[in-house]
Parts: C-alpha cells; sequence; structure tokens
C-alpha cells in the first residue's frame, strides 16, 4: 500500500516539474518575474485539495491526466515555435495526448485549453502548419471520445445526484451556480474535504436564492472580465478561460455530475485559479500585469502569502494523517455528511466489513451496532433506497 502511494508522489513531484518548465515557455510568466513560475509550482504543490488526488489510489488516473495533459501542452509550445526536429514535437505531443486520453477520457479539456493558447499566443503566425497539429489534436480527441462513450450505459441515480430528476430549469442553473461557489470557496479555504459528496449534501435551490444569484452574477461577471482580457492578450484573461474550460465538466449544468462534486474534480481548475489570483495579486501591486515586475517586494503580498502557505501546509498534512485508511477518513469526515445517502451507506458497509475482521467481540458489536446505524440514516434519508 505504502509503495502505491509513493509512485503517487513520484507522479506528482513530476507533475510539479512539468508545470515549472511549462511556465517558463508557455505561459511565460519569467518575463514577469523570474520567481514567478516556481511561486506558483509552490503553492500548487502545497494546495491542500491535492491530497484528495495525491493519497488516493483511486485518483491516479487523475494524476496521470495532469502529467499528460501539461505534457501535450509543453509539447504544443516546442512544436509550434520549433525551427528543427518539429516532426519529433508533433509525435510527442500527440503521444502525451494519447496517453493523457487513455488515463481517463475528461483529460479532453487539455485540448481545449491547448486551443486557448493557440488562439492566445497566435501560434498560426509563426506557421501556418501549426493548425494541422490542431486538426490532429482535435481527431485524436474525437476518436477517443466515440470509443469511450460506445455503448457506454452508465445508469445515473437520484441518489449521486438528485439534479438528474430535477425538471424545473431555475432549480437545476440554481443549484448548479450554488455548487460553482462552493468550488471557489474549497479553492481558497479548503476546509472540510470530505470522502463523498452526493444527493442531499448541497440543497436544491432556485436561482432566486440569493447564494446562487450572486455565484451567477460573480461567474458572468469573472467569465465577460476574462474574454476581454483575452482579446487584450493579456495573460489574466487566458488563464480565466482556461479556468472555465477545466470546470466545464464539473458544473452540473446542462449535464449533472454524477456526485454533485468532488475535490478531485478541482485538481486542473486549482492551477489555472492559482494563476489567476497571482496575477490579481501583480494588478493589486499597482503594475501593470505583463511589463515591469511582480511585486515580490510589497509587504501586503509577502503577508498574505507567508500565511496561505502556512495555513496550507497546515491543512495538507494534517489531512494526510486521515488518509491513513479508509475507516479513518470516513470517521473524520461523517459528522459534515449526515445528509449524504450514499456516505452513510459506504460508510456502513465498511464498518460491517471491519466488524467481521475484528478479532475481539465487544470491538465487532460495537462496529456492527454503528454500521446498523448508518444503514439506518440511509434508509431515513431515502426510505426507497435499495
Amino acid at each position: 500500500e505504502k509503495n502505491k502511494i509513493f509512485i503517487n508522489i513520484i507522479l506528482y513531484a513530476l507533475t510539479l516539474l512539468v508545470l515549472y518548465v511549462l511556465l517558463q515557455y508557455d505561459a511565460q510568466l519569467e518575463k514577469v518575474n523570474k520567481w514567478l513560475p516556481l511561486l506558483v509550482v509552490v503553492l500548487f504543490a502545497i494546495h491542500p485539495l491535492h491530497t484528495e488526488v495525491v493519497s488516493s489510489l483511486k485518483n491516479r488516473d487523475e494524476l496521470l491526466v495532469m502529467l499528460f495533459g501539461l505534457l501535450y501542452l509543453l509539447l504544443s509550445y516546442k512544436y509550434a515555435h520549433a525551427s528543427s526536429r518539429r516532426v519529433l514535437y508533433l509525435s510527442l505531443a500527440i503521444f502525451s495526448l494519447a496517453l493523457m486520453l487513455l488515463s481517463k477520457i475528461t483529460g479532453f479539456v487539455f485540448v481545449f485549453i491547448g486551443i486557448a493558447m493557440f488562439v492566445f499566443y497566435k501560434w498560426h503566425s509563426i506557421n501556418k502548419r501549426n493548425w494541422f497539429f490542431v486538426l490532429w489534436s482535435v481527431l485524436l480527441l474525437f476518436r477517443g471520445l466515440y470509443v469511450t462513450l460506445e455503448g457506454v450505459n452508465r445508469e445515473f441515480l437520484v441518489f449521486e445526484n438528485p439534479l438528474i430528476k430535477e425538471t424545473n430549469l431555475l432549480v437545476k442553473i440554481g443549484t448548479a451556480f450554488l455548487i460553482l461557489l462552493h468550488h471557489i470557496k474549497m479553492l481558497i479555504f479548503p476546509n472540510p474535504m470530505l470522502f463523498y459528496y452526493g444527493g442531499n449534501t448541497f440543497p436544491s435551490v432556485t436561482l432566486g436564492n440569493p447564494l446562487a444569484l450572486f455565484s451567477m452574477l460573480l461567474h458572468v461577471t469573472f467569465f465577460v472580465y476574462g474574454c476581454v482580457k483575452f482579446f487584450k492578450r493579456e495573460m489574466i484573461g487566458l488563464f480565466i478561460i482556461c479556468y472555465f474550460i477545466s470546470i466545464m465538466l464539473y458544473a452540473n449544468f446542462p449535464i449533472p455530475y454524477t456526485s454533485m462534486y468532488a475535490e478531485r474534480t478541482q485538481f486542473i481548475s486549482s492551477l489555472w485559479f492559482i494563476l489567476i489570483l497571482v496575477s490579481l495579486f501583480n494588478l493589486l501591486s499597482s503594475l501593470k500585469p505583463i511589463k515591469g515586475h511582480f511585486g515580490l517586494n510589497n509587504k501586503f503580498v509577502l503577508i498574505v502569502l507567508s500565511v496561505v502557505f502556512i495555513v496550507y501546509s497546515f491543512l495538507t498534512i494534517n489531512r494526510n494523517f486521515y488518509w491513513k485508511n479508509s475507516l479513518i477518513l470516513m470517521e473524520k469526515d461523517m459528522p459534515y455528511l449526515e445528509n449524504s445517502i450514499i456516505a452513510n451507506y459506504i460508510y456502513a458497509n465498511n464498518l460491517k466489513y471491519e466488524s467481521k475482521q475484528a478479532i475481539d467481540t465487544s470491538t465487532s458489536k460495537k462496529k456492527k451496532k454503528k454500521a446498523v446505524t448508518h444503514y439506518r440514516q440511509a434508509i431515513k434519508l431515502v426510505p426507497g433506497f435499495p
């Protein structure tokens, strides 16, 4: 088990290394300040949400998608700007894209991120043959989607996400925006983190709900601002567009996400959110976003970064202790999951299994009794729960 987690740590380290190189070349953050790529990588490395990916064997696919996706973007840049060895860079980029799609089909967002970068940096003006690369990427993407989705008959249950059966459009949109607001909250202050969400963990609200309405205004303003900055070729615009591309699969509209929300779904979007915040800090330091220098000597910026580093490091280290095994993790999270139907059911299953493994009779009985309590809670929440 420990060896398997160690592999995840190695993959995470490789991802951080590729990210650092990508930020130097593709995002060109070094032109703003030579320390900026390192700052972004450190903030990304210590973000507590990533414990739910790195500490989980199930989520290794998310690690592989991120690693190969970043490699795809880096090699795309190399191909677009290379004067020689273009065939090599093309082959490696397409190979990285293939590995990404084989890891998990949700990695297709990197193709759209790549296209956004293609347009933003005007790679077609460097060499018109770069359009050939975009075509190859899109064709491979559609081939991957076709193969993956062909014959798929995955049943979505209302216990996972009640929006699946919801017919009121205003409720669908309102609840979706409420969950998107939770995305931002978790990116800024990721606590508490939970092993499963699903039905009942978020209330179904109409668009008239104050928080849902605020979220809609925030996201629409954010998106319009990003589009304006994107076409003005300011980097913050690119980062905002990439953020919206990253969350489109998990926005719960028009297609509901299976468990409503999960921290692992923010693994990709967290990168662009960090880049957005760093860009905003750059603006707050009264300097131009690309020209000049990032205000690392600004006392306010240094104080905020220091606080973030301490708090995030504490939350990350603390959360890792709970990933020792499934039961410890669930026991920690269950106080926040009283209304989660499937979380109660999963926890009860684990308790039942542990009760059978227990050598001590007293311990076995306690676990059985607790399992029954959580089975009953699942039935109480939904009397027809199978």
